[in-house]
């Protein structure tokens, strides 16, 4: 919950800094949108990628006291990392976690799962 209000404030900031220098780029109104939203989720898959791959944890793991590990409990490898803040992004993910299992379907496909620590 805390890591998707920051994901949403960094996908917002991100493609208002990008609508700020709209008048320097020569491109119509749809190519910006797409320009924003592209860039936008760049942004929110690269603050899961970098700072799960680095540490473990992102800010709302932080505060919760848990982090990401792979299903044998070791440090999740990059491509797991990678292929994890990619699948994040799937529109329907958040709910997966209304189904019968604990974790979502990022942690089921990336083969981790995040524990308490």
């Amino acid at each position: 919950m805390i890591d998707g209000i920051i994901a949403i404030l960094l996908f917002f900031l991100t493609i208002n800094i990008i609508d700020l220098n709209q008048s320097n780029l020569f491109l119509q109104p749809s190519q910006n949108l797409v320009l924003q939203f592209s860039t936008g989720m760049v942004s929110v898959i690269l603050y899961f990628a970098i700072i799960e791959a680095t540490t473990g944890r992102t800010i709302g793991k932080i505060i919760t006291h848990t982090k990401v590990v792979n299903t044998c409990g070791r440090k999740p490898s990059f491509k797991s990392i990678i292929m994890r803040s990619l699948l994040r992004v799937i529109p329907l993910d958040v709910l997966s976690f209304l189904i019968a299992h604990t974790d979502g379907w990022h942690d089921r496909w990336s083969k981790t799962t995040v524990i308490t620590t």
